[in-house]
């Protein structure tokens, strides 16, 4: 999400959904539920089960390289879960990088992928 969405009202606080309007996908669907884990810790069967019992988002923590690898995998062993990083670090990611690995993942897996941006 980019600052702008966030004050013009494109995401709910504490809600289900979040726009992205202008950037990749209309809409992501959080869930009511998700889980928080280390960029590394999740596994393709592990997020299989996790949506199974459920979950609608995976939270990767860490701070991931710029090729976003992982979330791929993860996507594509569920039908349904969005995968978000809680931030890449843009003081270690070329942005241009991030840009095309996230351009990737979206065409791929449209409205499954959240993004999370910043610094440290």
């Amino acid at each position: 999400m980019v600052l702008s969405e966030i004050l013009s009202g494109g995401i709910r606080l504490g809600g289900i959904r979040a726009s992205a309007s202008g950037f990749g996908s209309d809409m992501t669907q959080l869930g009511r539920f998700g889980v928080w884990r280390g960029y590394g810790e999740f596994t393709p069967d592990g997020a299989h089960e996790l949506e199974e019992l459920g979950y609608g988002t995976l939270w990767l923590g860490g701070s991931p390289g710029a090729e976003l690898p992982n979330v791929e995998d993860l996507l594509a062993a569920t039908t349904s879960l969005t995968v978000a990083t809680s931030i890449v670090n843009v003081w270690a990611s070329p942005a241009k990088e991030v840009a095309e690995s996230f351009h990737r993942i979206d065409s791929r897996y449209p409205g499954r992928f959240l993004l999370g941006i910043g610094g440290r």
